[in-house]
């Protein structure tokens, strides 16, 4: 069960004994692993959840969230510097870079409004 805390304003993680609950501007982005997902946080942490990604696509992307491949979904508050190419690269506020899809780099520059 994923749990929503509006007032609150944070993401409920289950976890073995439990829920983490993350404030959404403390997610940096979260990446697939098959049937898992991996959250990266502020504070340098990685939360592994045993739950598929598409399960937190719809509550993320309703926050400032974006999914910029398959497989990631980044806090676009956390992104620090677009980086040309085919599709592009983001540096992350953590150091990370992480990949854009050609798919998505179009919606991505308007969001951000940066022109092509």
């Amino acid at each position: 069960i994923i749990i929503i805390i509006k007032d609150i304003d944070k993401l409920a993680l289950p976890c073995d004994d439990g829920s983490i609950l993350i404030p959404f501007d403390k997610i940096i982005m979260c990446q697939a692993d098959r049937a898992y997902c991996n959250f990266y946080l502020q504070d340098k942490r990685k939360v592994l959840v045993s739950k598929p990604m598409k399960d937190f696509e719809d509550i993320l992307t309703n926050k400032s969230f974006f999914k910029v491949h398959k497989s990631t979904i980044v806090n676009t508050k956390h992104i620090e510097k677009f980086i040309r190419g085919k599709a592009g690269l983001l540096l992350m506020s953590d150091g990370s870079i992480v990949s854009v899809s050609i798919r998505k780099k179009e919606e991505l520059m308007k969001l951000l409004k940066i022109k092509l």
